[in-house]
């Protein structure tokens, strides 16, 4: 391979790159709540639907062997993307809205979307790896993964309802197909079966070193906090951010790559300082004070919570990957990362999406949605078409320099802006009424508020009349004392009514880290520590 050629092979890859983790970037964090808050999915079927992609990954290596025996791994990453972009389109014409939503149908849809997409990562890792004249150099390219997945969802915040509509669906297909197309002009990667001969060779197996103590301590603590890492996070942590009512809920998610960027980096650093035992604790210790922040609902703990996911992911997925790299003989090493990925990404992270959804059905909000009924009165917790309460911003929200994570706001037209502004006169909303975030019965009494609606103008216009009975019920369903039948609710109460039990939900993932820190610290070892003891 010549300088030139090698040198004009990094944008290409890098682009290749981003496409390939914008398209997952593109549901990764909104396809979970989408289906809880928007479809109204029950919590198991928003952990199944969270599932799926990875329950598909389980039989995706049958696919990605084609590749390695058959078809030059460009030709293959471009099939399968373009099938993925087909289904991916496929799912967000089922999802317009809770009426259309069919559960099985997308819940099949986005398995095959895990069998087909799963196996174009080690595809595109393995065209990268052979034309980077030195594999050392391979995480300059694997970089712009993670600014391809945060440029896709501020692309999402920005021009297509953040998360809160169907839209993100396209722009994961649109990804994919754009790749698809580019895949066709990477540089040739042919079979490595092909090159090598060895076709009919069988790699030895990674399941015997579970009788090693060592591995299966390590196997085992991987396997707990797999359980309740990432399933868990991306299966809760858009559909918490709503409900909490903070700004901008997917640009938001974003922290996490941000922060990702960073330890990663820093990752070789503290493995040869600390050691990879010690890593790996730390990044489980990360977990635990990640759920911690998340069971209170104050925004600043939130943020702390979200940018911990570098050391989160860096030091237990990334650190685990190289301690099964160290512990394992070299004929062994690719059997072996096979096995620590089937217990991350695919029995743990199946395990948390579905233990996740499980949690949010056992704490539910207390009012789930209400309907206003043909005779005029207003109904909460209903079993069909029911809708989510009206939103209600806070108005000081407007003055936050958080704010400014609603993208949306930059890229409306002036007569988008107009229309706003006159539909806000026709009616008031929560927050111009609560200008200090509490409702009462003087100001519903008030001769000038004649109906209410949501500050998103997504839910029915309530009357007067309705808005009353609406607080009320809400307001007897938390237990807030009234005097004399009296309004007065606070936002946070309001907020308080339609959001889970976080505190509880969390509160499961967080001891099962704390026992996965706790067994890992009394009988784990680096990988080189016996080794070194005998010498």
């Amino acid at each position: 391979m010549s300088e030139n050629k090698t040198v004009a092979a990094y944008p290409r890859l890098c682009l290749a790159y981003f496409l390939q983790f914008a398209a997952w970037g593109s549901y990764g964090f909104a396809l979970t709540g989408f289906a809880m808050n928007v479809l109204g999915f029950k919590g198991w079927q928003m952990g199944l639907v969270g599932a799926a992609i990875p329950i598909g990954a389980l039989f995706a290596p049958i696919v990605g062997r084609i590749a390695d025996r058959y078809l030059s791994a460009q030709y293959v990453l471009a099939i399968l993307q373009a099938i993925c972009a087909a289904l991916l389109a496929g799912v967000g014409m089922m999802a317009t809205d809770a009426a259309s939503a069919r559960f099985w149908p997308m819940m099949i849809a986005l398995i095959f979307v895990g069998i087909f997409y799963m196996p174009t990562i080690p595809l595109i890792n393995s065209i990268v790896f052979e034309h980077v004249p030195n594999r050392d150099n391979a995480p300059r390219v694997f970089m712009f993964g993670t600014i391809g997945w945060i440029a896709v969802v501020l692309f999402i915040q920005a021009f297509f309802g953040g998360g809160n509509d169907n839209q993100f669906f396209y722009v994961g297909a649109a990804c994919c197909a754009i790749l698809a197309v580019y895949s066709l002009t990477l540089p040739n990667t042919p079979p490595q079966a092909a090159k090598t001969g060895d076709a009919g060779k069988k790699a030895p197996s990674a399941w015997g070193m579970l009788a090693d103590p060592k591995f299966a301590v390590f196997a085992l603590t991987i396997l707990i906090a797999g359980i309740a890492a990432c399933g868990v996070f991306f299966g809760t942590c858009f559909a918490m951010l709503g409900q909490r009512g903070y700004p901008g809920g997917l640009a938001l998610t974003t922290l996490n790559q941000f922060s990702e960027v960073l330890f990663m980096a820093l990752l070789p650093v503290f493995s040869s300082r600390f050691g990879l035992k010690n890593v790996i604790l730390i990044g489980i210790a990360a977990w635990f004070a990640r759920y911690l922040c998340f069971m209170d609902a104050a925004f600043g703990l939130a943020l702390t919570g979200l940018l911990l996911h570098g050391i989160c992911y860096s030091f237990l997925y990334a650190g685990s990957y190289t301690y099964a790299d160290q512990i394992s003989a070299p004929e062994m090493k690719a059997s072996v990362q096979s096995l620590v990925g089937f217990i991350l990404l695919g029995v743990g992270q199946i395990g948390g999406y579905i233990m996740g959804g499980y949690l949010v059905d056992m704490y539910p909000p207390v009012v789930r949605n209400y309907a206003v009924n043909a005779d005029g009165t207003v109904a909460l917790n209903v079993e069909k078409d029911g809708q989510s309460l009206p939103a209600w911003n806070d108005p000081a929200a407007a003055d936050s320099a958080w704010n400014m994570l609603d993208l949306s706001q930059y890229v409306k037209s002036a007569e988008e802006k107009a229309e706003a502004a006159a539909n806000a006169a026709k009616s008031l909303d929560f927050g111009l009424v609560a200008k200090d975030n509490t409702i009462d019965s003087a100001l519903l009494d008030a001769p000038e508020l004649t109906e209410i609606t949501s500050a998103d103008k997504t839910s029915s216009k309530l009357t007067k009349a309705q808005a009353v009975q609406l607080f009320s019920q809400i307001q007897e369903k938390l237990g807030v004392a009234s005097e004399d039948g009296k309004i007065s609710l606070t936002r946070a109460q309001y907020l308080q009514a339609q959001t889970n039990n976080w505190p509880r939900i969390f509160l499961v993932p967080a001891v099962m880290m704390a026992v996965a820190f706790v067994f890992f610290l009394l009988f784990g070892k680096n990988p080189k520590e016996e080794e070194t003891a005998k010498a």
